[in-house]
């Protein structure tokens, strides 16, 4: 087992502290030290489809790993903290549209049984999911209703704008909870779980960068035609992190301990028509010093390639959220828009808050201007789950709240 050690550099905005950690594995996750270990609760009204996915892998069928995931929760470990929605695995829906553990029985895992082993599918028909969880066009309305309201605190100072915020979010039937982080910044959950941030903490610089080609064209507004997510490194556990599956050792890098590949990742996901950027520097600077750059937009999709990268930047808004479960955790700003048909690509990676929503003030390439609009932003449970990285791999991360 490798004993090599991994230099993470994370920015706040105004200040920068570096944080050197030794992680026992091969593959070391970028923010495996982000999360807070909590235990984690199952999510409601985020079944779709037919029910049946208990472990959350995104297939359209229940499989062996299902019914070995429910039959562990009620039997062995008598625990629902690693099914990611209650109801996928309430197969005869006894529980409704809002299903709780206690929902889950004998029954459930029967006809899973009998479905995959027995009878078989093609002579029975699950159910399908009740439809009473919030759509898109609910969720897009809350996105609305907080470009408003954030509209019109603008000029306020950032603190109380951000206590308005959230009250006024919580006179919304569709948001659970909502509260403020860091003295400036809001999170929200919606009623199924799902986590909004607004990162109220990086503000336009007004300094545009030369290097036009890092914006705007590389957005990403639909999943590509063809894109499959990539297994998940832990398909059991809806938080790794807090499993303590990454073995870590305490132990200093020093100077020689050199990233063991060349390969490195320069990443933007700010416009430079708003925000001055570092990344064309740092570009160029690690070329120049013979290694490798990888060509990505910071898009979620390109995040699943995230492999052997000795050296991973990324210019990007950073914002801390709380999620239901109590986890709190650090957001990353992407390249990839809010949409549909994103929200149901990415239905897993919601539900387990490995992406969340985040609202924050950015280039909008519809007008040319910077202004509040969403996208997806990424945790460390993403990270955990998809993203590889080679022993003393150096990461900076030039974002808020980092």
């Amino acid at each position: 087992m490798s004993s090599k050690a991994t230099s993470f550099r994370f920015t706040r905005c105004s200040f920068r502290a570096k944080l050197w950690a030794t992680l026992g594995i091969t593959a070391v996750p970028l923010l495996a030290l982000l999360n807070l270990p909590s235990a984690t609760a199952a999510q409601a009204n985020c079944c779709v489809g037919t029910v049946g996915d208990a472990n959350g892998d995104g297939s359209p069928e229940p499989s062996l790993g299902d019914i070995t995931l429910i039959i562990d929760a009620k039997f062995i470990s008598l625990s629902c903290d690693a099914i990611p929605c209650i109801a996928e695995a309430d197969i005869n829906q006894s529980g409704g549209a809002n299903p709780t553990c206690e929902d889950i029985s004998i029954v459930d895992v029967t006809i899973l049984i009998d479905y995959l082993f027995i009878t078989g599918p093609e002579n029975i028909t699950l159910p399908q999911c009740d439809e009473t969880g919030l759509t898109f066009s609910q969720r897009e309305a809350v996105f609305n209703a907080i470009d408003s309201a954030y509209n019109s605190l603008l000029g306020e100072p950032d603190d109380s704008a951000a206590i308005k915020l959230a009250a006024y979010l919580n006179t919304i039937p569709d948001i659970d909870s909502a509260g403020v982080i860091d003295s400036v910044s809001v999170w929200a959950w919606f009623t199924d779980g799902r986590i909004i941030s607004v990162p109220n903490n990086r503000f336009p610089s007004g300094s545009a960068s030369n290097n036009e080609s890092w914006v705007d064209s590389e957005l990403e507004t639909s999943v590509p035609i063809g894109f499959e997510i990539p297994d998940r490194r832990f398909p059991d556990l809806v938080d790794p992190l807090a499993e303590d599956v990454l073995p870590r050792v305490a132990a200093p890098a020093y100077d020689y301990d050199l990233p063991s590949s060349i390969q490195a990742r320069v990443v933007s996901t700010l416009g430079t028509g708003c925000f001055a950027i570092g990344a064309p520097i740092i570009k160029s600077l690690l070329e120049n010093h013979g290694y490798v750059t990888v060509p990505s937009t910071g898009s979620v999709t390109s995040l699943f390639s995230v492999v052997d990268d000795g050296i991973y930047y990324i210019d990007a808004h950073g914002g801390g959220c709380m999620g239901r479960d109590g986890a709190r955790h650090l957001a990353v700003w992407t390249a990839t828009t809010v949409g549909a048909s994103a929200d149901s690509a990415y239905r897993t990676q919601l539900n387990r808050n490995e992406l969340v929503y985040m609202q924050a003030m950015d280039r909008d390439p519809s007008s040319g201007t910077c202004r509040s609009h969403r996208r997806y932003a990424y945790t460390g449970r993403f990270v955990a789950q998809y993203m590889y990285f080679v022993p003393n791999s150096y990461i900076f991360i030039n974002a808020c709240y980092s």
